[in-house]
């Protein structure tokens, strides 16, 4: 069955929910999978033009990106916005709908609202024969996951299935299955083999430094916080894609162990090392830690869709919050000095951590494969 799995690169976390995906296909010997970047067929000024900005207001707007967020998921707002986007979306997707036309593939997933949205519209208009199953790749979906014309969709946890049947999505539509992660988060590691590898001390409480793709935070103050529990800890700092964060980092000098590294594709060793990691709460970084078991401090999440899986993880005693340099040593105080606190948070993280999420997903597509033969 001639599969397609379309992400986009505004962040990292769609393509690596996507790559896993294709991973587990392939694993279960499909072989005709193939992933794409919805964007690359766009017109270049739209191709161009998206990631830069979603950069810039999510690093130097942020308020302002949180308010846009919210505002366009109101219902009233969203009923008005969907046909203008609809007409955005078109003028820009010749390419993206010329090629699914072309190649007519009986599946295809996505883990963007773009390609979900033009895909469902070219569903609508007899473009695409096709199952489509949008994989939404938050806690709680926003109004522009929701398109007519979708067969499923993949949703994290129960309240996000719920908030879609408030928005008329029909119940026997959602599948709650989690979102996918690769297969290199479920394998055990040895953490004193792995700290040895990356030159780090076997018996320090280990905090993991992650910041997402573009490598956003307060990481530098973060660190420099340490310094009073410089005899129990280390820590390994991700900076993603932010060059200029990596090169000072490395000038720099702590008492205590630290391992600076930029983008990286061994995060799941890093989270094996990992006793607690700070980072901010992207989709796929959440469910990676959910996954490995890692209680996650949520720092400067991006207003929007980072706010609420957060809420969401505090819902379910799953993370802590910073939202001062203070909070953060007040929570590494308490953790070196009760571990409970870390059992505490563990315990109920394996009750909402879905690790089979890649694997029903493929599960999943194969029975709607035997139900189209038939």
């Amino acid at each position: 069955m001639k599969t397609f799995i379309f992400y986009s690169t505004a962040g990292e976390g769609h393509k690596k929910i996507a790559d896993a995906i294709r991973e587990e296909f392939n694993q279960q010997g499909s072989s005709d999978v193939h992933g794409f970047d919805a964007f690359e067929t766009a017109l270049p000024v739209f191709r161009n033009s998206y990631p830069a900005t979603y950069f810039f207001l999510v690093k130097y707007a942020t308020r302002f990106w949180g308010f846009l967020y919210n505002f366009s998921d109101l219902v009233p707002v969203a009923y008005f916005l969907a046909p203008l986007r609809a007409l955005w979306n078109r003028f820009h997707s010749q390419g993206l709908r010329k090629f699914i036309r072309t190649e007519s593939p009986a599946l295809v997933i996505t883990t963007h609202f773009y390609a979900a949205e033009v895909i469902a519209s070219a569903k609508k208009r007899g473009e695409f024969s096709g199952t489509l199953i949008t994989v939404i790749t938050d806690s709680m979906p926003h109004a522009f996951w929701i398109n007519p014309g979708t067969d499923y969709y993949w949703v994290m946890c129960e309240e996000n299935k719920q908030v879609l049947i408030k928005r008329g999505v029909p119940d026997n539509r959602i599948v709650v299955g989690g979102i996918p992660v690769s297969r290199q988060f479920l394998e055990p590691k040895d953490p004193n083999v792995l700290k040895r590898q990356h030159q780090l001390q076997h018996d320090r409480f280990t905090i993991l430094f992650t910041s997402g793709s573009f490598g956003l935070g307060p990481t530098e103050e973060l660190l420099n916080s340490l310094t009073d529990f410089q005899d129990k800890v280390q820590a390994v700092v991700v900076c993603g894609r932010n060059q200029i964060l990596f090169d000072h980092l490395k000038t720099m000098r702590w008492n205590f162990p630290v391992a600076v590294t930029g983008f990286t594709d061994v995060m799941h060793e890093f989270m094996s090392i990992a006793d607690i990691m700070i980072a901010k709460s992207g989709g796929s970084t959440m469910c990676e830690s959910l996954v490995k078991g890692l209680p996650m401090m949520i720092s400067a999440p991006i207003p929007g869709q980072e706010t609420r899986n957060r809420d969401w993880l505090f819902l379910h005693k799953a993370a802590l919050n910073i939202q001062s340099i203070e909070d953060a040593k007040n929570h590494i105080r308490d953790c070196l000095k009760d571990s409970g606190k870390i059992k505490a948070l563990k315990t109920s993280i394996r009750k909402i951590a879905k690790p089979n999420a890649a694997f029903d997903l493929v599960k999943f597509a194969s029975q709607i494969k035997f139900h189209d033969k038939s």
